[in-house]
């Protein structure tokens, strides 16, 4: 169907798509044909005779209207609907308005800086429309009530002309956009010349663009039009701007120090800080951060910008702070980089009347060595307002007028994962700095891992990297990592034209120290014991930290807090303070001892929630803190501090189970066991508590499939568990000995075992025990092919986690479940359980059992599309192999070896059961699951 276009803005069109409607009777019939499109709404017949046909009798103004609908319905026939009674444009054909489109302007607003620019283009194609006034230069006789309608929609859309003109000049001003922002401007006096806001918007859009004559002979043109159109002067406002304008120089001042390297990445910062300074409220800018992450550096580039787009009509000026040692010196250093004489008398009141009629920007670096006064610096923002301040600092200013915008490290890639690792600015700012110093070098397969490293050691501060980067002539990239690794002190160089504060790492902080007072100097080295960040209760009870503390060495770069109220340092000057902490041993001890107190309670206060309603939310919590954990956890044992090590045990390990963190575990559980076996001599707790150590590690080496290692340390560890009558424990034993069987293929020991466990879980009413191993007995009795049996515990399983609201447990029994529904080819009673296991893990961020999910996903899928279940089971894969999950893996490579056979792939198959049996070999997996894995092996067509 083809397409009706109709412009009305300017000249009357009618086109249907490119070709023009022809045929009109009369101007009348055109008339009729805006009215009822425009107005949008069905019209009575007799208004429109009475419209357009006034003058004439009743039956005389019927019968013309009659013959132009008929003419209207020729020419577009489907495009109204005509009835006895009314007329009206029909909205559903296809169609095209200019009107209707130009109106949508009235809904534009500002978009943020990321989408500004597809924002105002829309709104500059909305304007384009329009042509000229409503119908120019369409008249229809003996009409007046129509030509009264058209001049009250001329009115209305030139109205809104004239606003989207200037929203479109305001907003690609203040974004630097002054040469497209004159275009729309100049428009904007075509519709109306003597609207002096615009002549003098003009004026300066001119004079920004280096246009500084016809800045202003555009004053003179305003003065003109105003004096003939309206009799009158310019406002005040428009002269001073004239005046400001004919005594400014002829060239801006502008001082900015030359860079002689590469400006690397920042763009986001960049584009933030830009807008800033092209925002007019924003008269005090303060980039804040630790030393040498790049605050200079960034804001001579952004100043550097803003200066090009002609952003500050008397220029950008750099004054260095950094060597100022009393603030009476301020006012040379300004005069100097004004080029401003001083007399002896008043020099910042001099300074403040040679400001007062400038725009400027000020870029004043290193402002924390005269953060002490700033009174000045509030009088010049007083007594000169068009003069924005652009200032770096290692601490806020805290000023009302001030914006801070905090500077991190650039971003950086994790040193386990190479993939795009060039994108990162952190590894583009090495490889460039590299370069300089090693013009051979590149970035390629054999260096990235060790770049990113070193990327992610330093946190991606860029002095860090630069100094990093200047060794790759005497220092492979893996040599780097390994040297930061020992500590930061190769962060260093020896240049003559680095300043003294940044010649190293350890003078970055060390500057920053000497600045502390003595209070924020204790409470920062006593922060250096958190790992992973604090929060407000941890910080006060520990380092005796209190709010305003936190703040001022948050305003003073030296930690960091996030939306979420939790603070943090940088990893390097976590390094420096605890080095500081170190060298006062007993302030050292005391501060680690209060740190692993703190945290044995706050574990032990969330062991409960782990294992009944609230998992979720305890593993979250236990999860932010887990470094903080750990670190008091090996804290305990170097104190052997027995009261925190039984608090931390339970909840330790249950996170440790959940996160599938079981290599660690295991290694932890073995350190742990080593200091107590290690003692000449056991007390009774020593002895409880090498029992839980080793039962926990044999759990842990159950996980990573090695069954026989797991027998032997549960049966070393349970008489120690029944001589402390531990009943709990000993349940855990029993339950740990029973799946050690299970995994050798001694299927009726291990029924034993979990069926005691289960009978002591019950006794002690342990609904976490009663579901796990129920839940055990299960998978069992199905193993056995006991389906009835199966369904019966796992089911009373369901009813214990269920009801207690055990989540871990719920996933793991609707795995078990499915698996059975799978055996019993009830495919979509398997789903709907993995379903809700897979909600689960991503609800509780619990990895491990969602790719046991997957798993079970796979094979469910295996029997009806087997091309999506290998897809699942390779990324299952490769999750339980980053968990040590061997006992696991090795199912799913059985399985993966069957799936790549039905998808012919036998080499793959091959290959896959191949690593299936020698993981069994390994882990001593029982011999019918080797027997298994070879038959499949035998039967393989030749690849």
């Amino acid at each position: 169907m083809s397409t009706l276009r109709l412009e009305f803005l300017g000249s009357l069109t009618v086109a249907l798509d490119e070709t023009p409607v022809s045929g009109f009777l009369s101007n009348k019939v055109r008339a009729l044909l805006v009215y009822l499109v425009v107005t949008a709404r069905p019209q009575a017949r007799e208004y429109l005779a009475t419209l357009l046909w006034g003058d004439m009798s009743d039956a005389d103004a019927k019968s013309n209207l009659r013959q132009a609908l008929a003419n209207l319905k020729k020419l577009l026939d489907p495009y109204f609907e005509i009835t006895r009674d009314t007329v009206e444009f029909r909205r559903d054909a296809a169609y095209f308005l200019d009107v209707e489109a130009f109106g949508k302007i009235g809904d534009w607003k500002p978009e943020p800086r990321d989408s500004f620019q597809a924002s105002i283009s829309g709104l500059q194609s909305l304007v384009a429309l329009y042509h000229g006034e409503f119908l120019a230069g369409f008249y229809v006789r003996d009409a007046p009530e129509f030509e009264e309608w058209v001049l009250t929609q001329r009115a209305r859309w030139h109205d809104l002309a004239v606003v989207a003109h200037e929203t479109l000049m305001r907003e690609l001003a203040a974004r630097g956009q002054y040469a497209v922002a004159i275009t729309y401007a100049k428009q904007l006096l075509t519709l109306e010349p003597w609207r002096e806001e615009a002549h003098r918007q003009l004026m300066l859009l001119y004079a920004r663009t280096g246009q500084r004559s016809a800045a202003l002979a555009q004053y003179e043109t305003c003065r003109n039009i105003l004096r003939a159109e309206m009799g009158v002067e310019p406002f005040a406002e428009t002269r001073v701007w004239y005046e400001r304008l004919r005594a400014a120089d002829a060239a801006p001042r502008f001082n900015l120090p030359l860079q002689t390297t590469l400006f690397v990445g920042r763009e986001t910062e960049l584009a933030q800080l830009e807008n800033l300074l092209l925002n007019p409220n924003a008269r005090l800018i303060t980039l804040t951060g630790v030393g040498g992450v790049g605050k200079t550096r960034l804001a001579l580039q952004a100043a550097a910008r803003v200066r090009d787009l002609g952003a500050f009509l008397d220029g950008v000026v750099f004054v260095s702070l950094a060597e100022l040692a009393a603030s009476d010196l301020i006012a040379p250093a300004l005069s100097q980089a004004l080029g401003l004489p001083l007399s002896a008398a008043a020099p910042l009141a001099q300074i403040t009347d040679y400001l007062r009629a400038k725009e400027l920007l000020v870029v004043l670096d290193n402002f924390e060595n005269v953060i002490a006064d700033t009174r000045w610096l509030v009088d010049l923002m007083t007594h000169a307002p068009r003069v924005k301040f652009l200032v770096t600092s290692r601490e806020k200013l805290n000023l009302r007028a001030e914006w801070p915008m905090p500077l991190d490290g650039v971003a950086y890639p994790r040193a386990t994962a190479a993939a795009n690792i060039a994108a990162f600015d952190a590894v583009r700012l090495f490889v460039e700095r590299a370069q300089q110093a090693s013009p051979a070098f590149t970035l390629d397969a054999s260096n990235a891992l060790p770049i990113a490293r070193v990327c992610e050691l330093t946190q991606g501060l860029p002095l860090g990297i630069e100094l990093a980067a200047a060794w790759v002539s005497q220092y492979s990239c893996q040599e780097l990592a390994r040297e930061l690794e020992r500590g930061y002190d190769i962060l260093a160089t020896n240049l003559r034209d680095v300043p003294t504060r940044q010649t190293s790492l350890r003078a970055v902080f060390e500057y920053s120290w000497q600045r502390l007072s003595e209070r924020e100097r204790a409470v920062w080295r006593k922060l250096a014991v958190f790992h992973g960040g604090w929060t407000r209760d941890a910080a006060r009870a520990i380092a005796d930290a209190s709010p305003q503390d936190l703040n001022a060495l948050a305003d003073k770069s030296l930690a960091r807090v996030d939306a979420a109220s939790r603070y943090g340092m940088h990893q390097l000057a976590h390094q420096f303070a605890r080095e500081k902490l170190e060298q006062d041993a007993a302030e050292n001890a005391v501060a680690r001892a209060k740190h692993s107190e703190f945290f044995a309670a706050f574990a032990a206060a969330h062991e409960g929630a782990l294992k009944g309603a609230g998992d979720q939310v305890a593993l979250n919590a236990l999860t932010q803190e887990l470094a903080n954990v750990l670190a008091g956890w090996a804290a305990a044992w170097s104190e052997l501090a027995w009261k925190s090590i039984r608090a931390y045990m339970e909840p330790l390990f249950v996170i440790l189970e959940m996160r599938g963190e079981f290599s660690l575990g295991a290694q932890l559980y073995a350190d742990a066991r080593g200091c107590v076996e290690a003692l000449p001599k056991r007390s009774s707790e020593a002895k409880h508590v090498l029992g839980q150590l080793l039962i926990r590690e044999g759990w842990m080496r159950f996980r990573l499939g090695e069954f026989s290692k797991t027998l032997e340390l549960v049966e070393r560890g349970l008489p120690f568990l029944e001589k402390a009558r531990d009943e709990y424990e000993i349940a855990y034993a029993l339950l740990f000995l029973g799946a050690a069987e299970w995994g050798r293929g001694e299927l009726a020991a291990s029924e034993k075992f979990f069926q005691a466990s289960y009978e002591l879980y019950e006794k002690i009413e342990s609904a976490w025990g009663c579901a796990g191993a129920l839940n055990n007995l299960g998978q069992l009795a199905h193993e056995k092919g006991d389906y009835a049996a199966a369904t019966e515990y796992l089911q009373r399983g369901l009813v214990f986690a269920r009801a207690a609201n055990i989540f871990h447990q719920t996933a793991h029994l609707l795995n078990n479940l499915a698996m059975l529904a799978v055996r019993r080819e009830n495919f979509q009673a398997a789903q709907k359980f993995l379903g809700e296991a897979l909600d689960i893990a991503k609800a509780s961020g619990e990895p491990h059992i969602g790719a046991i999910t997957q798993v079970h996903l796979a094979q469910v899928y295996a029997h009806d599309d087997p091309a999506r279940a290998y897809e699942i089971a390779q990324a299952a894969l490769s999750q339980l192999d980053k968990f040590g999950d061997r006992s696991n893996m090795l199912h799913l490579l059985i399985l993966l070896g069957k799936l790549a056979r039905v998808q012919h792939e036998i080499s793959r198959a091959e290959n896959y059961l191949r690593q299936a049996a020698s993981l069994a070999r390994e882990i001593g997996a029982p011999a019918q699951t080797l027997d298994e894995i070879s038959h499949s092996l035998e039967t393989l067509p030749p690849s």
